[in-house]
């Protein structure tokens, strides 16, 4: 009698055990399933989706009758993230190596670099106005020394962005310098040509 009742406990309990792996007798749908459906990776791509990229590296060279020959190349990668179809928020890094060869011989170098943030919204059609902040490390030329200070530089301005496809474009931007100062690095206005794009 013991084994009976035994047998029909342990047939119902995997019965039940058979059962809660699905969500229907009918239609034999395995719960799980649709939970699977909802992988992380659906949400990852609307993350991906508003992300974008860019930026610009210039490399350059002139004559500079009073110093001799300047080579110099800018750089500034940075991320972004599309809030909506309008507003873009973004952070990025700025780099800048000068070196100058005098006539005489004599050679001097220097590198500037900072980070950056910015908001770029998007007037109409291609158009867009932008703010950017930089902090950049630069030295004091006005010290008589080496040292080296930290210099603020807020920009205002705009520019145009001419699209390759659905997910890349060029874009040219003339940014203003609202905080001019003895040191600063920058003359007005600040013409950039980069390269954005979406992954």
């Amino acid at each position: 009698m013991i084994k009976k009742i035994l047998f029909i406990i342990s047939f119902l309990v995997i019965g039940n055990m058979l059962k809660a792996q699905k969500d229907s007798v009918y239609t034999g749908e395995n719960k799980t399933t649709e939970k699977k459906s909802k992988t992380p990776n659906s949400d990852f791509k609307k993350i991906r989706d508003k992300l974008v990229f860019g930026g610009f590296v210039m490399p350059g060279y002139y004559y500079n009758p009073n110093y001799g020959n300047v080579f110099y190349i800018n750089a500034n990668p940075n991320i972004g993230y599309r809030i909506n179809d309008k507003l873009t928020l973004g952070i990025g890094f700025n780099y800048n190596y000068t070196k100058v060869k005098s006539k005489n011989g004599l050679s001097y170098s220097q590198s500037i670099y900072g980070p950056s943030v910015f908001g770029r919204y998007m007037i109409f059609k291609n158009a867009f106005a932008q703010l950017q902040y930089d902090k950049i490390n630069q030295p004091d030329y006005y010290s008589g020394t080496s040292e080296r200070i930290w210099l603020d530089y807020v920009f205002a301005g705009g520019g145009y962005y001419q699209k390759f496809n659905d997910r890349a474009g060029l874009v040219f931007s003339v940014l203003y310098n609202l905080t001019p100062n003895k040191n600063s690095i920058y003359q007005n206005p600040l013409i950039q040509i980069g390269f954005i794009g979406g992954f």
